[in-house]
């Protein structure tokens, strides 16, 4: 595939815009587009979204928490619903468009802003939420609610602390409002289990799910799959609160034990409008840090016992070299998935710099899309609106 369009830059300063081109009148078909932003040292930035509209699965909108290298991916974003705010937790943060050569929507509106180390910045306010207070520095506390009819996933209250490299951050991720009869939960407790809707049968498909897993203030969680299968691409497995940030998990492949770096996790599994599997199940357990690697081998042997043995490493150190590739293809999303598929068909090393390589194998794009059809293509139409913030 080549791009016919390309955009972007280099911005600096406090706060700022930036517009996909031709916005919001619509983007150009075959877009590469990258911004970097680049705020003072021991500074971060934040974005905020105003609106956001991109043809779904087609084209999106990939995030970086630093230049725009696959080591730096920190989420993709496509649709039409507004995305919450978005903080990094280094001085520089990118953004990149990317569309192929078919229908287009009205594109996407950020307002960025520098954050001084002392701030967490606005969290934002989730769909049918309600935000208690007005002020994001350390020390300071806010409150969410929802509205009627929905129920608050995750912890109401988030406080703004300093954190051990002298950055402000919020102690839990926003919490998320769910309708009454809709899939997802807080998991409290110190242990349990998670399991896509229906399992061990198919789950459904358009599934939208979110569980938050809680533990207490200074334990860590870990996370075991004992059954992982997901239509490879389409449907997938978003994991939030480890390293690194955001793990995507899609495929037939069990995924190695995923540990958190506080005392919560969070997991969103989505899927598409086609092909169903068994999808996922994952008990988990909470512990304080130096029990760690002992609670790991205690849930690996209760699940031995209940399910039989199962062929996973107890902790990211036990993964050898030779597992590497298959620890990688788990733990990469789809666009990095994609570059180290194309760089290791073009016989390249995958750790080298985008700037070095030509626009043919920099590409990200898959070749192998599933393509449209009539539904799909008069959906877009319909949703085609600016999705703007009110």
């Amino acid at each position: 595939m080549r791009f016919i369009y390309t955009c972007g830059g280099t911005l600096k300063g406090l706060n700022g815009t930036i517009e996909s081109p031709g916005f919001p009148y619509g983007y150009p078909n075959g877009a590469n587009c990258t911004w970097v932003i680049i705020a003072e040292e021991r500074n971060r930035i934040q974005i905020v979204f105003q609106s956001f509209a991109l043809e779904e699965e087609y084209d999106y909108l990939s995030l970086y928490d630093g230049h725009p290298h696959p080591t730096n991916f920190r989420t993709r974003l496509t649709g039409f619903h507004l995305p919450p705010p978005v903080t990094s937790t280094k001085s520089v943060f990118s953004l990149r468009l990317t569309s192929d050569f078919a229908v287009s929507a009205h594109g996407f509106k950020v307002y960025y802003e520098e954050l001084q180390s002392s701030s967490c910045g606005n969290p934002g306010v989730p769909p049918k939420g309600v935000l208690y207070g007005t002020r994001f520095d350390v020390g300071d506390k806010i409150r969410y609610s929802c509205v009627t009819g929905y129920i608050l996933d995750g912890h109401p209250q988030l406080t703004c602390i300093a954190n051990s490299v002298n950055t402000a951050s919020w102690d839990f991720p926003v919490p998320i409002c769910r309708a009454e009869d809709a899939c997802g939960g807080t998991m409290r407790g110190s242990s349990g289990i998670i399991s896509s809707p229906g399992f061990p049968n198919e789950y459904h498909n358009n599934a939208d799910c979110t569980w938050t897993i809680v533990a207490e203030p200074g334990d860590t969680i870990s996370l075991i799959f004992t059954d992982f299968q997901m239509e490879e691409k389409y449907d997938y497995l978003e994991i939030e609160g480890s390293e690194p940030p955001t793990i995507w998990l899609s495929g037939m492949n069990i995924p190695p034990p995923i540990i958190s770096n506080k005392n919560w996790l969070r997991l969103h599994f989505v899927t598409d409008s086609n092909h169903r599997y068994r999808g996922f199940s994952a008990p988990y357990q909470g512990s304080s840090p130096l029990a760690l690697t002992a609670s790991i081998g205690e849930l690996e042997e209760h699940i031995r016992t209940a399910t039989g043995a199962i062929d996973v490493a107890s902790t990211p150190a036990d993964v050898t070299a030779s597992s590497v590739t298959a620890v990688t293809s788990h733990r990469l999303s789809e666009e990095q998935r994609v570059q180290v598929r194309n760089l290791s068909d073009s016989g390249l090393d995958p750790n080298t710099p985008e700037d070095q390589l030509s626009p043919h194998q920099a590409d990200t794009q898959s070749s192998s899309r599933r393509p449209r059809n009539a539904e799909q293509i008069e959906r877009t139409k319909e949703l085609a609106v600016v999705t703007h913030r009110g």
